[in-house]
């Protein structure tokens, strides 16, 4: 019975691959090239025709698993690392390609896959004379995380830190440095409104970046939320940023597990999440530099384990002002001076809410928020989700409603974003 079903399934996918495939059939129905255009050119019926034949593809790749040719036998196995590309042995004789999970890897026509995601999933390939070879693909739950970026003009970001580990002496290029240029060491200058592929080198690895440069506003609100995430407060303010198309960051400390949920909901609504801290308590933090560095460290792996984001944007509890760290002298100059050698960004705030301590009144808030806007800013507003701000959820929406008609656009901090910094006091 065994040998009569893997009979029928071959005779089926013969069948349908010369009822199906035209002469020039040349790739999948899924994906984008590198240069981002797309490469779905199929009517309905071919696309429909050939998603049955890759169905059967599927199936059948399992079944002539043995025949697979002799010099593919021994690299049917890849292992790669998210952000990174490389092009299957197979391409020189395949003329379809199928990834099995798209949002694993993507695989351009010409054989070339591309890591996105961790995880395991399968490429399907058939060569001319209806051959089929399987790879087995695993993206390793490392490596660059800006594989696709947005960026606004005269913004600049640094591709060393988008790695999970550090790389030394990776040397990138930019397809097209009128509209963003790369220094040879990854420092990324956007130049102008476009599309853009970078592509990085070491060894024998090869990353890629699929950059989109957008205009930037001439006045622009950063809202951003610390001491979250609480399941009071955050979810109020996500309903409220949803209903209004606003885009914010949170600045969180480390969750309970009981609001992982809410976590998950900020980065799939398309807010930025940043790091607050492992830990708020002053003066644990604050005795020392490998203190502070693993309280951040800590916070990083968590979310990255947890949720699948790696986070380099971060913020000092109480500032990189604060006061409360005196008890160890000049330990904030020390930080701030080594902070981006950890591979880390830091943001302060220019406009500050009030409602960390000095008032617990909506008027207030909203008050001390929209005098304090200014045109042609970068207006980053400090603002607390913490268990006991409904006060501050509450004069959001007037908030919003007053920056959107005096003409401010919304924006979520990225690790392109100027950083906003106060002065030292410590």
């Amino acid at each position: 019975m065994k040998v009569m079903a893997i009979f029928f399934l071959s005779i089926v996918a013969t069948v349908m691959l010369f009822t199906a495939c035209s002469e020039d059939d040349r790739s999948s129905s899924v994906g984008v090239e590198a240069n981002g255009k797309s490469i779905n050119n199929k009517t309905g019926t071919e696309l429909g025709a050939q998603q049955n034949i890759m169905d059967v593809v599927t199936e059948a790749a399992v079944v002539y698993k043995s025949k697979v040719v002799e010099n593919l036998a021994k690299h049917n196995k890849c292992n790669l690392h998210v952000g990174e590309y490389t092009t299957l042995p197979c391409a020189n004789i395949g003329k379809a390609f199928k990834s099995m999970n798209e949002n694993i890897v993507h695989v351009s026509d010409s054989g070339k896959i591309y890591a996105k995601k961790s995880g395991k999933t399968k490429v399907i390939s058939r060569d001319a004379k209806g051959k089929y070879y399987k790879y087995k693909i695993k993206v390793l739950k490392k490596g660059f995380i800006y594989y696709n970026y947005t960026i606004m003009k005269g913004e600049k970001l640094d591709l060393r830190l988008g790695f999970t580990n550090k790389l030394k002496h990776m040397k990138w290029s930019s397809n097209n440095p009128s509209v963003a240029s790369v220094k040879k060491y990854g420092l990324v200058k956007a130049k102008k409104i476009g599309k853009v592929t970078l592509t990085g080198k070491k060894n024998k690895r090869r990353y890629f970046l699929r950059l989109t440069v957008k205009k930037k506003p001439k006045s622009i609100i950063y809202l951003t939320f610390d001491d979250g995430p609480s399941p009071n407060c955050t979810p109020k303010i996500l309903d409220i940023l949803r209903k209004y198309h606003v885009k914010a960051t949170f600045f969180e400390l480390r969750p309970a597990s009981t609001d992982y949920h809410i976590t998950k909901r900020v980065i799939r609504e398309g807010h930025t999440l940043a790091l607050h801290g492992y830990s708020h308590h002053y003066e644990q933090i604050y005795r020392s530099k490998k203190i502070y560095r693993k309280n951040l460290d800590d916070l990083q792996k968590l979310f990255f384990k947890q949720f699948g984001v790696w986070c380099t944007v971060s913020r000092f509890p109480g500032g990189s002002s604060n006061t409360v760290s005196r008890f160890n002298r000049g330990i904030m100059t020390k930080i701030t001076k080594k902070i981006h050698d950890w591979r880390y960004h830091y943001f302060d705030w220019n406009i500050s809410s009030g409602d960390a301590g000095l008032t617990t009144s909506t008027k207030v808030v909203y008050r001390n928020v929209t005098s304090c806007l200014r045109e042609g800013q970068e207006n980053v507003v400090l603002m607390h989700d913490a268990p006991t701000k409904m006060f501050t959820v509450n004069a959001l929406e007037d908030i919003i409603k007053y920056g959107k008609k005096h003409g401010f656009k919304f924006r979520a901090i990225t690790a392109a974003t100027k950083e906003v910094h106060h002065n030292v006091n410590n």
